[in-house]
């Protein structure tokens, strides 16, 4: 209160001050900037250069208004915008949280669909959180720098850069990182290490085969028109409506035969 009467003062007196002028003039041009061009002094505060232009009023700024609480004509939020100066300022960690989250969501999702129908559905936490922390510390780093290295190798977007990028993803990252991502799963879920390397030998043929009519469009779309720092997130978009939908068809098939599938069986599909 005391801070707005000094200010108010100060107001009355250049307003004075510019009336007493303007009788000893035949021109007067009055200024409202010019009642304000010391605000810090009317308010009794110190003067710190760079605070704020000189002849505004902060407690009226938009952003004094917005910190608290009180409607402004500002810009509205922009999440995807909010997201891409995160991947600006911090690339590896923002993908590695949105891996996180997608591969996470994804498999509370398979688990739904897999459940069969009339049944309760009980959510494994456990493998959730595992899924999530492969997101965290496998999938994000290995997309991250994998990307970048096709897209530095191979750049441009022209037709034989993409099939390039296609023909690498598919040929050299692909029989690579699948092994070590089931390995992974397996191991985390505390399977031993021989029982995980027969049941990779067992299933790597029919997965790499779905991976191959899945992500060769899907890669050429990303590596066509997707701009680099937002590859990783379209990569795990469609990575977690390809696990959904596997779950899906597997679950469908045990209708159609009639023949329901143990727990087991259904992991190893999703």
């Amino acid at each position: 209160f005391i801070s707005y009467c000094r200010m108010s003062a100060h107001v009355a007196r250049r307003a004075l001050r510019a009336v007493k002028s303007s009788s000893s003039s035949s021109s007067f041009s009055f200024r409202p900037s010019t009642l304000f061009t010391s605000p810090r002094a009317a308010l009794g505060l110190a003067t710190k250069p760079g605070s704020y232009a000189r002849g505004s009023i902060p407690f009226l700024s938009r952003r004094a208004g917005a910190s608290r609480g009180h409607s402004t004509s500002a810009v509205p939020f922009n999440p995807l915008a909010r997201y891409s100066e995160l991947l600006e300022s911090h690339p590896l960690s923002t993908k590695a949280v949105s891996a996180a989250l997608i591969a996470a969501g994804g498999d509370v999702n398979c688990q739904y669909i897999i459940t069969p129908s009339g049944s309760t559905f009980s959510w494994d936490s456990s493998r959730t959180f595992r899924f999530g922390f492969l997101g965290f510390v496998l999938i994000a780093p290995c997309t991250h720098f994998w990307y970048g290295w096709l897209a530095s190798t191979f750049p441009g977007t022209g037709a034989l850069a993409i099939a390039k990028r296609v023909a690498f993803d598919q040929l050299v990252y692909a029989p690579t990182f699948i092994p070590a991502f089931f390995m992974s799963v397996k191991l985390l879920e505390g399977t031993p290490l021989q029982q995980s390397a027969d049941d990779l030998i067992e299933q790597f043929p029919d997965i790499y085969k779905t991976n191959l009519l899945v992500w060769i469009p899907a890669s050429s779309i990303n590596f066509a028109f997707v701009p680099v720092k937002f590859m990783v997130l379209f990569g795990n978009v469609v990575g977690l409506f390809w696990n959904t939908y596997l779950s899906y068809v597997s679950n469908s098939m045990d209708k159609e035969e009639g023949k329901p599938k143990d727990e087991e069986e259904k992991k190893k599909l999703v």
